[in-house]
């Protein structure tokens, strides 16, 4: 064999050794990089609900109004119908999703509730119906507004407005509570309301006459042309 042949040969492998050193350095380092991105980076979720007419985004930290109008909306509803036969269903939901100092607040309430002799001893039964869910966005609270319906045997149906309030973070793709109110009345204790409360009622009454009027209005043009129809018909 010829020495120059020889050396051409060790230098090119030598060459080649080293250019696979660099490639699996650069492939390792690519790995690690992406690794950790993998790891950082969560997936977001998107749901379109059959009771919700828009997706919302859930995501490993955040989520869209959408979803925690709609997680506000299900708390409402489960604190709302609380009975002595479904507080240990209720209080294990409570513990999963509210942070420990505002579970145990929750919870104190909701079980002197169902303890309430007269409660366990009557054919009461409590519901709440929702009416409007708000957000406010510079606070990062939800508002349901609606009212808690008591209904007995012998007094009817008790009807009082009240307004839960809270305020949900996502940890690790869960929603969790970490603020909870719930005071009588249709108007939330927005940022506004707590600057001027006097002048935030009195805004919210003029809206909810305003509400009221163009019912009421809507409502006429509908039996009028229920009645324009039904003559029109008659005259056939």
């Amino acid at each position: 064999m010829k020495l120059s042949t020889l050396n051409a040969t060790w230098r090119m492998a030598s060459l080649s050794n080293k250019l696979l050193l660099v490639a699996n350095l650069i492939l390792s380092a690519a790995v690690l990089v992406l690794g950790g991105a993998a790891i950082h980076n969560r997936d977001r979720l998107v749901v379109v609900p059959p009771n919700i007419d828009q997706p919302y985004i859930m995501g490993w930290r955040s989520a869209t109004p959408e979803f925690f109008k709609s997680m506000g909306l299900y708390f409402s509803g489960l604190i709302g119908q609380i009975s002595p036969r479904n507080i240990e269903f209720t209080i294990g939901i409570i513990d999963r999703f509210c942070d420990p100092p505002i579970a145990d607040g929750i919870k104190k309430k909701l079980r002197a509730i169902a303890a309430d002799y007269q409660f366990q001893q009557s054919t009461s039964h409590a519901w709440f119906e929702a009416e409007k869910v708000a957000w406010e966005e510079r606070a990062g609270k939800i508002f349901v507004i609606g009212r808690l319906m008591t209904s007995t045997l012998n007094r009817g149906v008790f009807i009082k407005p009240v307004t839960y309030e809270y305020k949900i973070d996502i940890r690790e793709g869960q929603p969790i509570i970490t603020h909870f109110d719930s005071y009588e009345g249709n108007v939330p204790h927005t940022e506004e309301w707590l600057r001027d409360p006097k002048k935030a009622e009195a805004e919210a009454k003029r809206r909810s006459v305003e509400e009221q009027t163009t019912k009421k209005e809507l409502e006429q043009i509908e039996i009028r042309e229920s009645n324009a129809a039904a003559a029109k018909g008659g005259a056939q």
